[in-house]
């Protein structure tokens, strides 16, 4: 993923890295005066350090998991896949991340693929401030038709993307009350049937995720 530009993820990295460093520079001296015997001073800056660690700690972890995201102003081109046949219900899917000009193979079993997608959409105060959605491109899988077919036979599903820092996603999901100015969901996700030679490119949009088949022959496709 690119850095995010509506994000100043460098300047509050910086900021943040200050506070911490304030929070152990106030342990260090409550430590030094507990060894003096000033309990209460030593206690008081311990403990003040210590908070602003661990806020500053944790803010730097939410800014780098942030970062891992792209932006969603508006609908945008985030992959382009195409399937070679290799064996019934099983297909080498050849997709190409545009934001991160990256070309990735995956051998997916079933009748049709699917993508899925976590986005984060801020809204409220911070809608105000100008703050576009954030998206993330999060799992392929294999889909079958057939419904008895699904359930007896393993389905083929990648992780796409890792989660650096702390995980805000799940955090938002999980604690929404905590965070009331973003909302996380997962961006609707998009199946299509696979089949020789197809080709699709998959669009993020404000609403989730769709897919449009491509008719450009794959060796005029560009390549990121």
């Amino acid at each position: 993923m690119q850095l995010l530009s509506q994000f100043p993820i460098i300047p509050l990295l910086i900021a943040f890295i200050l506070v911490t460093a304030l929070g152990i520079w106030l342990s260090i001296r409550g430590i030094r005066h507990c060894c003096k015997l000033h309990a209460v001073r030593g206690g008081s800056q311990c403990c003040s350090g210590a908070l602003l660690c661990a806020l500053g700690l944790a803010a730097m972890a939410v800014l780098i998991n942030i970062g891992s995201y792209g932006r969603l102003t508006h609908e945008q081109p985030v992959a382009q896949f195409y399937f070679s046949k290799l064996a019934p219900q099983r297909y080498l899917a050849s997709v190409s991340f545009i934001d991160e000009n990256r070309v990735q193979e995956f051998e997916i079993r079933g009748d049709e693929w699917q993508l899925d997608a976590k986005v984060l959409k801020w809204h409220g105060y911070a809608n105000l401030l100008g703050l576009d959605a954030l998206y993330k491109l999060h799992r392929l899988s294999g889909r079958y038709q057939n419904l008895q077919q699904a359930r007896t036979t393993p389905a083929s599903a990648y992780e796409l993307h890792s989660e650096p820092g702390l995980d805000l996603w799940s955090y938002v999901k999980r604690y929404p009350s905590w965070l009331p100015l973003v909302d996380a969901y997962y961006g609707s996700a998009v199946y299509l049937p696979m089949s020789d030679q197809a080709q699709y490119t998959v669009y993020m949009t404000q609403s989730g995720l769709i897919a449009r088949p491509v008719t450009t022959p794959v060796n005029q496709l560009k390549r990121w």
